[in-house]
């Protein structure tokens, strides 16, 4: 309301109420009978949280760098979409988000039972083998496992590469994991710091789903009659996992991943003016990173064949005639 008045004392394009002056603001009034002037076309929503580290990361300048870099690995051959990969770790506990239920209107407290107050992290690179480390979550290490199972199953080559797309977490860019990429012909393309939730195919279509669908299977295992008072542990996890990827990491899913984005085909225009709003209000223009950005280009059979975009700094390709079960062998 304030800013409506703000609006016509800057432009004077119409009229307005004496009153607006006095508390500087447009009123209730104004407010009801503005949304029932365009309730065909407005509505009323709470806004979905974005973290400030998000908003403002997710800027021109690194979306431009992380589409530079990637168009520099596709120009090093001809990539069908089954040689287009992306990998990325997700988080999932014993205790679970119970979901939304019906209840009757006036209901103040609706109960949902989770397995404990407290639960144990256990942290899955799907399609890998499986991996342990005393922290619950992926390191160099358990990465470098992972990159070797990937490489044994998908077979590139340094006639035949592959592009693997990844955030640039410490973990995926060790200097052994990228030795071992540089000589197997795998060529990493990072998505910059707090941008993959828009750009990366598992974040945007795939783990969305999953997180629901585990929600669901464990409460459904803990209202079996044979489950009853027992604590979901680190032991059963995998079971419930297996029945929710086969649900999230379907064919369809997992296209729309690289669909959104356009990551392929390729649109690297995809994000307009209005995807940038939020950081603008506190982003302003490194030197450095233009810089950088502007020495990326397409790498030589003599290069290197490791590619991050220039920045401070999952899953299967699009094609549907990969079979899933190629990284669970």
């Amino acid at each position: 309301m304030l800013k409506s008045w703000r609006m016509n004392m800057q432009l004077q394009i119409k009229k307005y109420p004496s009153q607006w002056d006095e508390k500087k603001e447009a009123g209730d009034n104004w407010l009801k009978c503005f949304r029932n002037r365009h309730s065909a076309s407005l509505s009323l929503r709470k806004p979905e949280g974005t973290s400030l580290a998000r908003s403002t990361s997710f800027n021109k300048e690194t979306v431009a760098a992380f589409f530079k870099a990637y168009k520099s690995a596709l120009a090093k051959g001809k990539f069908e979409p089954s040689r287009i990969y992306n990998v990325d770790e997700t988080g999932i506990t014993t205790v679970q988000q119970p979901p939304k239920i019906l209840a009757p209107k006036g209901v103040k407290q609706i109960g949902g039972m989770t397995t404990a107050e407290r639960g144990v992290l256990v942290t899955m690179i799907f399609g890998a083998i499986g991996a342990a480390n005393k922290s619950g979550w992926s390191n160099e290490d358990v990465f470098f496992k992972y990159l070797q199972h990937f490489i044994s199953h998908v077979k590139p080559t340094i006639e035949d590469k592959v592009i693997l797309l990844l955030d640039n977490h410490e973990s995926h860019v060790s200097i052994p994991t990228i030795d071992l990429a540089k000589r197997s012909g795998v060529i990493l393309v990072t998505f910059h710091p707090h941008t993959s939730h828009r750009m990366q195919p598992l974040n945007v279509c795939v783990y969305g789903p999953f997180m629901t669908y585990y929600s669901s299977a464990v409460s459904y295992w803990m209202n079996t009659p044979g489950n009853a008072g027992k604590p979901i542990t680190i032991y059963d996890v995998a079971e419930l996992a297996n029945t929710t990827y086969l649900k999230a990491f379907t064919p369809s899913n997992i296209t729309k991943g690289f669909q959104v984005p356009e990551l392929y085909p390729l649109n690297s225009d995809i994000f307009g003016e209005q995807d940038f709003l939020p950081s603008n209000v506190t982003h302003r223009t490194d030197p450095s990173l233009s810089k950088a950005s502007s020495q990326i280009k397409p790498l030589s059979s003599n290069e290197t064949s490791v590619i991050t975009a220039a920045v401070s700094s999952q899953t299967m390709s699009p094609s549907l005639n990969v079979s899933l079960s190629e990284l669970e062998n």
